[in-house]
């Protein structure tokens, strides 16, 4: 009889949640009419490169963004400039980027899952192993991932979590 096994563990060197965030987040502002700085100038700007050529005292409007995240380095301010109505449906997509900016320095959870197959004899071989971000929770507990390894359809009898 076999049994299949999986270990859980932290991911602490793919940077797999913070790319799909930056593309996820640049893929917001795709089509907006929007300048985006940040104020702290120890920290890269996202946005450089794709905000657009106007000055920020070109637009009428903007909206300030504060984001920290769990240590005294970790903060920064951006300004959204843009010139569109606060009932515009643009406005509400640029009120969607502030949301997620303010998760710049957090909400970003990646693991690994190794599949094991292990025989009653105590042998274990590893099948597969697979990467996944969790970035919609702050702070992911083993219920949540569960969800992602249920919702990834990869197939267990028992997991065993290595947070730690």
């Amino acid at each position: 009889m076999k049994k299949m096994k999986l270990e859980v563990s932290l991911d602490y060197d793919s940077d797999n949640a913070w790319d799909l965030y930056k593309d996820c987040i640049l893929d917001m502002i795709i089509g907006l009419d929007v300048r985006i700085d940040n104020s702290n100038s120890k920290n890269i700007n996202i946005f450089e490169g794709v905000s657009n050529y106007k000055k920020g005292v070109e637009y009428k409007n903007y909206i300030d963004v504060r984001c920290v995240g769990y240590s005294q380095s970790d903060w920064d301010e951006y300004k959204i400039y843009f010139d569109y109505s606060n009932t515009s449906e643009e406005f509400k997509s640029i009120e969607g980027v502030a949301k997620e900016l303010k998760k710049i320095y957090t909400h970003k959870n990646d693991y690994i899952v190794k599949q094991i197959e292990v025989l009653d004899s105590g042998h274990e071989k590893l099948l597969n192993t697979f990467y996944f971000p969790i970035m919609d929770i702050e702070f992911p507990n083993e219920s949540d991932i569960i969800y992602q390894i249920d919702d990834e359809l990869i197939e267990y009898d028992e997991i065993e979590f290595k947070l730690n």
